[in-house]
């Protein structure tokens, strides 16, 4: 009896740390402002750009793209800039 409720017990912690690694991406996923933010940062003319890349939300992760290049890719709170954004940007000059 008593190896079958800790086996029980052991099943519940199993449910919630897998929870919490669900749950914790999702909360932590960076918003369009945060993309955005971290492509102004990067590029002194991004103004131009702005109207024209898209913002995707994947609930753990998001990314965003310009002309089917992806720019920026975020999780867990940070946004990381690809190599791409001064190849599909034209904008080589204007990095910061």
């Amino acid at each position: 009896m008593q190896s079958h409720m800790a086996g029980r017990h052991f099943h519940k912690w199993i449910l919630i740390v897998v929870a919490g690694e669900l749950l914790f991406p999702f909360f932590t996923n960076p918003n369009q402002a945060q993309h955005l933010n971290a492509l102004q940062k990067r590029v002194s003319k991004s103004d131009l750009l702005l109207p024209t890349i898209e913002y995707h939300n994947y609930w753990l992760f998001s990314t965003t793209t310009l002309a089917d290049s992806h720019l920026t890719y975020g999780y867990f709170g940070r946004v990381h800039i690809t190599d791409k954004i001064s190849s599909c940007t034209g904008l080589e000059g204007a990095l910061k």
